[in-house]
């Protein structure tokens, strides 16, 4: 059915799907650059004011907004480990910035931003996916059209209208910290006539994610 089919590809993007409708939901993958344990603890005592009406939403999202100018994230080495270098997040996106802008091609591009993913991110749902993220295109029911915050559900969107594959926002912030947020395409079917040779070269020519070596006839 409809409904289980879009709650499927939001639960589990690994698997392979045929679409019966395409152009209805699209790719991103995304940086983020984590509030610290520290700043998590001061985040949750405002939030326990807010509850309680001893501030004003107002009051609250200022706070965290200027609690997240000060966010600085360790850059990670070659071999996984944190090192003592810590950068702002304005920095961090600047780097990618222009990291990312050197890229000729959609692919390149992604590539690029991969690397960062493993110098600056903290969401492990990202690294080593067989998939980026999923997003609905649709914005009349969100519970069913993106699992994540609201804050990057609409950004994804954004990128996803501009229509420009491997463009990259600038900082989103969430109540996790800040995204750095690419937008890695369309999902859409793969169409073939049925010769098997045909077959075989078009999934071969189609990559489980913009940056990655895998292609969709390595996966089958």
């Amino acid at each position: 059915g409809y409904t289980e089919y879009v709650k499927a590809i939001l639960d589990n993007a690994k698997d392979i799907y045929y679409h019966p409708v395409e152009n209805e939901f699209f790719y991103v993958s995304h940086i983020l650059l984590e509030f610290s344990s520290e700043q998590k603890e001061l985040i949750a005592e405002k939030k326990a004011l807010l509850d309680e009406g001893g501030i004003t939403q107002a009051d609250y999202d200022v706070f965290v907004a200027d609690l997240a100018k000060n966010i600085k994230v360790n850059a990670i080495d070659e071999n996984g480990n944190k090192t003592d270098k810590a950068y702002l997040a304005e920095d961090i996106l600047a780097e990618v910035q222009e990291a990312v802008n050197k890229g000729a091609t959609e692919r390149e591009r992604a590539q690029i931003f991969n690397e960062f993913v493993y110098k600056y991110n903290s969401d492990p749902g990202i690294k080593n996916s067989e998939r980026d993220y999923v997003i609905g295109v649709a914005k009349d029911d969100d519970l069913t059209r993106s699992k994540m915050v609201e804050e990057f559900t609409n950004a994804s969107r954004e990128l996803y209208e501009a229509g420009v594959v491997s463009a990259i926002s600038n900082l989103v912030q969430s109540e996790y910290g800040y995204h750095i947020i690419m937008y890695t395409g369309k999902i859409q079917n793969i169409e073939t006539n049925n010769n098997a040779d045909e077959v075989c070269l078009k999934l071969d020519s189609v990559y489980t994610t913009l940056h990655g070596d895998k292609t969709i006839f390595d996966e089958v």
